[in-house]
């Protein structure tokens, strides 16, 4: 049995035209590959592990410029 990380931030797009290049901008922007990628139904589902909550919140601070797109 895997072990769930203790700090997991994540994030589901609506896997259309625009999600798909929103997740490479998301994905070129932090710089790390996400630990797991699903697609699913039209939602694409991504997961960043991190060890301590200092790193998933430095890590989530990066994210903040996306909060705006629609």
């Amino acid at each position: 049995m895997s072990e769930l990380p203790d700090y997991d931030v994540l994030i589901w797009l609506n896997y259309n035209p625009f999600g798909e290049k929103l997740e490479k901008d998301i994905v070129s922007s932090v710089e790390i590959e996400p630990y797991d990628r699903t697609e699913y139904d039209g939602v694409l589902d991504m997961h960043w592990d991190f060890e301590t909550w200092h790193d998933a919140m430095k890590f989530s601070e990066k994210l903040k410029k996306f909060i705006e797109n629609p």
